[in-house]
């Protein structure tokens, strides 16, 4: 490589407006990167040196619509595809093979890296995704030397890609060849036997089957399709009635009939949000959460829930408290808010908002915390501090995850980002609070009860979002196909709604045992075995009074009562696996006694 050519044509570059992007590798810490450094020593000593080059920040103008902004220095990155991107990036890689692990292997060509290792369950791979463990942070800057971090691999089927389009061209023949094939993976990945029931394969390792995947994929590209503007080509090719020349039907007809059965309240999306300026900085937020932990006793939620609130009470203007509620969690959901002025003169102000007639409980909180913006935004409120309390962790943490990185999904997070711009400009600071949830706190409570007058309301009007749709798709799409007794009561809670088990943390022969009781089919289960071997008995071993199949043993055995907890049942096999292999190893110690408990005769 003419290293010369390639930096003289880098000073000659210039950027465009619209669409460039760049790495984010500060400039100035590139003089003190340990491979750029060891690059230095192969570089000509004729030829300028590298980092002086990058010194000489270029600048730029962003378009975004009609806005522009200044003219502006580029900090960081270089543009992409310019010449010195891939120098760079070759550079940085050089020594990756040299310091990943040796249970860790690096696949390089040219300009392409798959570092890749296989662990035996999610929790190892969580554990291991970075070659060092100081490394986790997030890396705004060039790593110290010998850390690379490593980013985490999710597999998915040609069916995410193309099952709208050819689901409904395929033959039952293809399609259970397809299905069969994913089975086929479910065994080999749950460790179960081929005489296992597919619904208990599927559900083990939380899968849909094929058909079900692309009807998911088909109406939700044609949700997605009606909330674009009426001039945009795919909203129009949605729309567009299909001219048959035989009996097949396409993606828009099987996703109509299916969006119009999900949808009985009527069509009412949003349309996506107008995009946000990317130079738009928001600086007058902050975020705190208390610290509680799950499993402790209300009380103790409760008094670190009021510690948090009382710390620094004085300085806020006004504390408003926030909370969602929606009906059966989808819908007809209702918003609550309550304004408490530091000036007790002033009094407390409740306020009730409807939140959608298809909604979810994160929509419905979400909308609580932009009516508090909206209503400090409509008051003529300069130079103060207000503090918003919420018991919604997961629009709090969004709200954070906006104002950091501002790019709203829906029209309700738009207009979030809009109430904090505007109160920035009037020097106006929000802090978040969140704080546990049904322990007894004044504010929240009373919260809570004006949430519960605005589901009420009339819901007419008001959108829903497109992951409100999303989640309904997948819900209803989901909870068709369950029909398996044993399946039922073990994977479904009781709304029949399946629940995926949580075997995470297990090791591989806890989560195969797991699998195998789960579905009924386990060597030391009699009822199964006597299938493969007619020699013995299918009595139960323990009590000798009923067969012995995987929900006499899990439930019903007079010999293991003692063992139950007092709320255990099948479906508990999914939600608290820990306990249902100790259950499991009771039973397996009854039939087959340690040597130190067995009698003398034996």
């Amino acid at each position: 490589m003419d290293i010369e050519h390639e930096l003289r044509a880098m000073d000659q570059a210039r950027l465009t407006t619209d669409g460039i992007h760049f790495d984010s590798i500060a400039r100035g810490t590139l003089e003190r990167w340990p491979p750029l450094e060891d690059a230095k020593e192969r570089i000509p000593e004729d030829l300028d040196p590298l980092d002086s080059r990058m010194a000489q920040q270029p600048a730029g103008v962003c378009h975004l619509r009609r806005q522009q902004e200044q003219k502006a220095l580029i900090r960081q990155g270089v543009p992409q595809g310019s010449v010195i991107a891939p120098l760079l990036f070759l550079v940085y890689i050089d020594d990756l093979a040299e310091v990943t692990p040796d249970d860790v292997t690096a696949s390089l060509f040219a300009d392409d890296v798959a570092v890749y290792a296989s662990r035996t369950s999610l929790r190892q791979t969580d554990a291991h995704r970075t070659c060092d463990e100081e490394s986790s942070e997030a890396i705004a800057s060039p790593p110290p030397p010998g850390r690379h971090r490593l980013g985490t691999l999710q597999a998915t089927t040609l069916v995410e890609y193309a099952g709208a389009a050819c689901h409904p061209w395929m033959s039952s023949t293809n399609l259970e060849r397809l299905e069969a094939a994913q089975r086929f993976a479910g065994r080999a990945v749950t460790g179960q036997f081929k005489t296992t029931p597919n619904e208990a394969v599927l559900l083990d390792v939380g899968l849909p089957t094929i058909k079900e995947r692309c009807k998911f994929i088909a109406i939700n590209a044609l949700e997605k399709s009606m909330r674009l503007d009426p001039s945009n080509p795919r909203r129009q090719i949605a729309e567009k009635p299909q001219h048959r020349r035989t009996k097949k039907t396409d993606w828009r007809d099987h996703a109509r009939d299916k969006w119009n059965e999900i949808f009985t309240e009527g069509c009412n999306p949003e349309p996506f949000p107008d995009p946000v300026a990317p130079w738009t900085k928001l600086s007058n937020y902050a975020f705190t959460y208390t610290n509680v932990e799950k499993r402790q006793d209300d009380e103790t939620k409760k008094k670190a829930g009021e510690e948090a609130i009382n710390l620094n009470h004085d300085t806020y203007k006004l504390n408003i408290y926030t909370d969602g509620s929606a009906q059966d969690s989808n819908k007809n959901g209702g918003a609550g808010v309550v304004i408490v002025p530091s000036d007790p003169e002033e009094g407390t102000t409740m306020l009730s908002h409807p939140a959608g007639k298809l909604t979810s409980s994160f929509q419905a909180e979400l909308t609580a915390i932009n009516h508090a913006l909206k209503h400090v935004t409509s008051n003529d409120h300069h130079d103060c501090q207000i503090r918003i309390i919420t018991d919604s962790k997961s629009a709090l943490q969004r709200c954070e995850s906006i104002t950091s990185d501002p790019r709203p999904n829906s029209w309700l997070e738009r207009e979030v980002l809009d109430s904090l711009m505007t109160l920035g400009e009037r020097q106006v600071g929000i802090a978040f609070l969140w704080c546990p949830s049904n322990c007894g706190l004044w504010g929240n409570e009373d919260a809570d009860r004006c949430a519960a007058k605005g589901s009420s309301m009339s819901q007419d009007n008001i959108p829903w979002t497109y992951h409100t749709a999303q989640a309904k798709i997948r819900r209803n799409i989901k909870n068709t196909s369950v029909e398996h007794p044993r399946c039922k009561r073990v994977y479904c809670d009781s709304n029949s709604v399946p629940k995926f088990p949580l075997d995470d943390d297990l090791t591989r022969r806890e989560q195969v045992t797991l699998s195998r009781l789960r579905s009924g089919h386990h060597t030391e289960i009699r009822y199964w075995r006597i299938k493969i071997d007619d020699e013995i008995e299918s009595e139960c071993k323990t009590c000798g009074l009923a067969e012995e199949t995987m929900e006499h043993i899990m439930e019903d055995c007079p010999a293991m009562r003692n063992r139950y907890p007092e709320d255990w049942n099948l479906h508990k096999m999914t939600t608290n696996p820990r306990k249902a292999l100790e259950i499991w190893q009771r039973f397996l110690d009854k039939i087959n006694p340690p040597i130190s408990d067995r009698n003398d005769d034996d």
